[in-house]
């Protein structure tokens, strides 16, 4: 049993992998789309998703 408690974290961890990797299959295509229609820069659309992960990751933290 004791072999396994350092492991005790991997399944949690591949869950939610395997959770944003779907979510992002999800969600790029429409993002894609979107920017092409309105005439924005993929950069912008990058820059903001990475913005939003690092305000969640910040309030994350302080609470």
């Amino acid at each position: 049993m004791r072999r396994f408690r350092a492991r005790r974290g991997l399944w949690p961890a591949l869950a939610a992998t395997t959770m944003l990797a779907l979510a992002l299959a999800d969600i790029v295509p429409e993002v894609w789309a979107g920017a092409r229609e309105a005439g924005v820069s993929l950069w912008w659309c990058g820059a903001a998703g990475c913005a939003g992960i690092l305000v969640v990751a910040h309030v994350r933290r302080r609470c």
